[in-house]
């Protein structure tokens, strides 16, 4: 039985990837794989099908410039912390 927490939590990869303006191949039926695509900023695949696999770095390696252009119109307050914190700090200092 696959973990709820597996579909629905975000990895580190996703903010690392964004911040290092990096393309993901993702898991299908995610959270994470929603994020990817709604930004454009990677591909979702079935994880035990190699062919969809080797299509993403295909299409990826092909368009690489693309996917680069697509992480850097994300908003950075989605993968920093920064504003997060600044709210923290008024709330509780």
């Amino acid at each position: 039985m696959e973990s709820l927490n597996n579909k629905l939590a975000l990895p580190n990869k996703l903010y690392e990837a964004l911040y290092f303006k990096k393309p993901l191949i993702v898991s299908k039926d995610t959270y994470l794989a929603e994020r990817v695509e709604n930004y454009g900023i990677g591909i979702a695949v079935e994880s035990n099908n190699m062919q969809q696999i080797f299509n993403a770095i295909k299409t990826i390696s092909s368009n690489y410039e693309s996917y680069v252009k697509k992480l850097k119109q994300v908003n950075e307050n989605e993968y920093l912390g920064d504003y997060d914190y600044a709210q923290y700090i008024k709330l509780f200092v």
